[in-house]
């Protein structure tokens, strides 16, 4: 009776934290909702667009020089705090700290100085230029939040971090919509540093209440102890800047697309963003609530591979139940839930969300399986399994 308890309370936990988290990012998933509902009936597709333009190219920015610190760090810290070695996990904080502030640098770094690439590249001129100057501290913002993340995740302070989550999509929402009411299309690029400025602010508060900030950036012995970690990151960096890169090549193919009949510039990648976003974004809430609690934990069971299968196959069992009753559902209430959540302007997004469901179950069932090379570092097994 004892393994089938001991399952059925493995089970409950997953649940549990999939509950926490997903009850936050279904939280979150309301509110940007609503975000994205008024910012549709105020900018229309062109400004939905441009806002998707924005944010997809500084994710590609960011996705491609944070070193992936935000997956390496957490391992080697949830393993310290299961020994409850704290010298040594202020120690490692610090370094992962120190790292995550360099690579943030050198994100504003590559997205000011190469402003105007990215204006030409999307629009072909230099008209965005400035704006692309003004979304460097976005970057910034972003690489900070996702370090202080990594170390709340691997101390496994979960409710301060789903706390935290449930006030940054509050603050987005007040903070995005108040831009857009006033300045319109204009107000695009404040609304968005401003997000990411506030959300950052909150983790590293959150983080900073449990371990005191310290970096030693310029400490160059110190930061060698790190080469491990940055070894295991790299391997994210790589997986995600290419699926970031897939997805921004999507978006320029769409933004020069001229075809008869069709929507054309900154209102189809609008349509397209509303379709991505419904399916692929709002589905990738699932499992960033697995995350926090799945990836610390398979973490600390690498060292018994029967452990270490039955945490996998129980988070696929719980993933794939979440996902599949869902999908036909969501398919058959497509047009409604479009028109609900954006406008009749968005309409075309329909089909798209239709061809694009059935990944939704794929992704349930290899996700879980992703995180074996993170887990046991093993950068070269990551890449492998995220790049296929």
């Amino acid at each position: 009776m004892k393994p089938h308890h001991s399952n059925q309370a493995s089970i409950g936990r997953i649940l549990k934290y999939t509950g926490l988290f997903g009850g936050v990012q279904g939280f979150y998933a309301l509110m940007a909702m609503v975000r994205n509902k008024i910012t549709a009936l105020l900018l229309k597709t062109g400004g939905m667009g441009q806002i998707d333009n924005f944010s997809r190219t500084t994710d590609l920015i960011a996705s491609g020089t944070n070193m992936g610190l935000a997956f390496s760090a957490v391992p080697h810290i949830a393993r310290l705090e299961s020994e409850r070695n704290t010298v040594a996990i202020r120690h490692y904080v610090k370094l992962v700290r120190s790292w995550v502030f360099l690579t943030a640098l050198l994100g504003l770094s590559v997205t000011a100085f190469a402003a105007p690439l990215w204006s030409r590249l999307l629009w072909g001129d230099g008209s965005h230029t400035f704006d692309f100057v003004l979304l460097a501290p976005l970057v910034f913002f972003s690489t900070l939040c996702g370090g202080e993340a990594a170390v709340l995740k691997g101390l496994h302070r979960l409710k301060k971090l789903a706390t935290v989550s449930a006030l940054g999509a509050v603050t987005t929402l007040v903070a995005t919509l108040s831009c857009y009411w006033s300045w319109g299309v204009e107000g695009i690029v404040p609304a968005l540093v401003l997000s990411a400025a506030a959300l950052c602010g909150m983790h590293w508060l959150a983080a900073h209440r449990s371990i005191r900030y310290e970096i030693a950036p310029m400490n160059w012995r110190f930061l060698r102890r790190g080469r491990r970690m940055i070894r295991l990151g790299l391997a994210y960096a790589v997986a995600g800047f290419v699926a970031a890169g897939g997805e921004y090549l999507v978006r320029l193919i769409l933004l020069h697309c001229d075809a008869p009949g069709l929507h054309h510039g900154n209102d189809t990648v609008g349509i397209y963003a509303a379709a991505f976003t419904l399916t692929v974004t709002y589905a990738r809430l699932i499992f960033m609530s697995m995350d926090a609690d799945y990836f610390p934990r398979l973490s600390a069971a690498t060292a018994d591979t029967t452990l270490q299968n039955m945490t996998v196959n129980r988070q696929i069992d719980v993933l794939v139940q979440l996902t599949a009753p869902l999908l036909p559902l969501f398919c058959l209430l497509s047009p409604t839930v479009v028109r609900m959540l954006y406008s009749c302007d968005f309409s075309a997004a329909v089909s798209m969300i239709e061809a694009a469901a059935p990944y939704l179950l794929f992704k349930a069932i290899c996700t879980p399986i992703a995180y074996l090379g993170l887990a046991h570092s093993s950068s070269r097994l990551y890449l492998l399994v995220e790049s296929s």
